[in-house]
């Protein structure tokens, strides 16, 4: 690993960080979902919540990132219909 790198990850060193990094898409849905107002700023926390969740469990480039389609790429793992802003974030 290079130097950089090393710093760059030095900041989880502190628990406090990896604690906020973990819990930040729980916190960015409660926001959304507490002022839903059905518009593009609470859309964006959703999906940036999907997004960083997705990247802690399985992280991949950006680009594969931004490519991913929910109903062609995702395996569900529970029953029940996806939502469909999940699905179909610009509907």
């Amino acid at each position: 690993m290079t130097d950089k790198n090393r710093e760059r990850l030095r900041q989880f060193d502190d628990p406090r960080n990896v604690d906020a990094l973990l819990s930040l898409p729980a916190k960015l849905l409660r926001q959304a979902q507490r002022c839903d107002a059905g518009g593009k700023r609470e859309l964006t926390a959703i999906i940036c919540a999907l997004a960083i969740e997705l990247l802690i469990a399985a992280p991949v480039r950006i680009q594969n990132l931004v490519t991913l389609e929910v109903d062609r790429h995702i395996v569900q793992s529970r029953r029940g219909p996806i939502p469909s802003f999940i699905c179909h974030p610009g509907r």
